[in-house]
């Protein structure tokens, strides 16, 4: 078995487990699946609305325009969903929720596919040099949310794309894991049948015309960067994630108060609001700094920190 000797070889090993981790899949889904706490009756009328009309998948991606996002967040495994709906429950109390199975079409683009194939073409033109801390956002994304397998919807999803639902709650077990457990799934009546899937291809998109800033006021604070410490404040571009029981989240995959077109009371009990997130990308930095025994690693000098 390969042990690496080295904080080089260390952190060479961790980068080549995390881009397994990251790549995404080619087949392209058929049906994916979004954990909401609202019931079957509001969701086969209503289906789901995207809290804006942001549609630059970066920023989807990074949290930083999570209130206008122009997307709706799903994930293609029906297991990945309740891991959703788990760390959903540990971070708000709540006990009971729903998974909703979907029936993709071509406006469902896979994210990982997307950020992978802005990367290479950013490779091919050179502008990963120009653009390096637009680049490392992607990196930062692929490394984090890669395991989701999220898929996105850049417009509404209507009730009739909503083949059914399963009721889930969570039972409190040591170790601050929760058991998950479902019903029958109940079907919509309303549900059409079209036989459609994902699309093949990566949503359409290109790198900005300048690169983001060094610094920046912009990134959502959250109390896990209450000290600044040595790798400074958050910068713009920064990843921020919620922390489940299995890793990363993406905060867009969770339900929220205004994702519904309707109003709703920010009192109502669908809308408990998440803890803190954590800067994922301020902890990249952090282990640069802490695997710097010999000095910068070759591509990520003081700069990249």
């Amino acid at each position: 078995m390969y042990r690496p000797t080295s904080s080089k070889q260390l952190y060479a090993y961790l980068l080549a487990l995390l881009a397994l981790v990251a790549q995404p899949c080619l087949a392209q889904a058929d049906v994916v699946y979004r954990f909401d706490t609202r019931p079957p009756e509001q969701i086969f009328a209503e289906g789901f609305a995207p809290r804006g009309s942001d549609l630059s998948l970066v920023d989807h991606w990074r949290y930083s325009s999570s209130a206008r996002s122009g997307f709706v967040g799903t994930t293609d495994r029906h297991s990945i969903a309740l891991e959703f709906a788990e760390a959903y429950f540990q971070r708000t109390g709540t006990r009971r929720g729903f998974v909703y199975r979907i029936s993709a079409n071509q406006h469902f683009y896979s994210v990982a596919l997307s950020a992978e194939d802005l990367l290479q073409r950013m490779r091919a033109a050179g502008a990963q040099t120009s653009h390096r801390r637009f680049a490392q956002t992607l990196r930062d994304g692929l490394e984090a949310f890669g395991w989701e397998r999220e898929y996105v919807s850049d417009r509404a999803i209507p009730g009739t794309m909503i083949a059914a639902a399963t009721e889930v709650t969570g039972t409190s077990l040591a170790g601050g894991r929760m058991r998950i457990d479902e019903t029958e799934p109940q079907d919509n009546p309303h549900f059409v049948i079209t036989g459609t899937h994902a699309n093949t291809g990566p949503y359409p998109m290109t790198w900005p015309a300048t690169d983001y800033p060094s610094s920046s006021s912009e990134t959502e604070a959250s109390s896990d960067d209450e000290d600044d410490g040595a790798v400074g404040p958050p910068l713009a571009g920064d990843v921020l994630a919620v922390a489940g029981p299995s890793g990363y989240m993406h905060p867009g995959v969770f339900p929220g108060c205004d994702a519904s077109p309707h109003k709703r009371s920010i009192g109502s009990n669908h809308c408990p609001k998440l803890s803190s997130m954590v800067n994922v990308s301020k902890l990249r930095r952090i282990t640069l700094i802490l695997l710097a025994e010999d000095g910068p690693f070759p591509g990520y000098g003081h700069d990249e920190l």
